[in-house]
This record gives C-alpha cells, structure tokens and sequence, in this order.
C-alpha cells in the first residue's frame, strides 16, 4: 500500500498506469495522517491496495517499459530513434 503527496499531476499519473494508493496535500499533516491511518486501519483495504498495485507493477516486462520510456524520453528531446517503425507498431 502507498501514501503519497498530491502533487502536480501525480495522482492523475499513478491512476493512468493503473496503480492506487492514498494522497494526502503537502504540508498538511491532518491529510497525511488521514491517509495513513486509511490505509493501516483497514486489512481489507490494504490488501486490494497491494494486490492492485502489483498488477500494475507486472503488467508489462521490464523490457517494454524501458523502450517506452526510451522513445518518450527522445521525442520530448526531439533527437532521432533507430528502432524500426515495424517493430515500434507492433508493440502499441
């Protein structure tokens, strides 16, 4: 299970690759203990939490998720790629 800061768009981030977890607001110990104790009251809770976020953790191989990021990280630099455009569709 996770307790994490809402930040940015980190939330919005974390729920688009399909992990969960609890957020509280920086600086705001109330949120951070509401999170907390969410989390560590309830075994249920806790469990899905767990469960859902190795889902998540193992839904691709490590491979793939290295040349996705690998491509995200040259088109934000806009420097050229040399993986074939065959192979890039493929695994979309």
């Amino acid at each position: 299970a996770v307790v994490l800061p809402n930040i940015g768009d980190l939330e919005k981030l974390i729920i688009e690759e399909g992990y969960r977890g609890e957020f509280f607001e920086p600086g705001d110990a109330g949120t951070l203990s509401f999170a907390i104790e969410k989390v560590l009251a309830n075994n249920e809770y806790r469990k899905e939490l767990a469960e859902q976020n190795y889902i998540a953790a193992t839904s691709l191989p490590m491979a793939d998720l290295a040349e996705w990021y690998y491509l995200h990280f040259l088109n934000i630099t806009g420097k050229k790629h040399n993986i074939p455009q065959k192979q890039i569709l493929a695994e979309v």
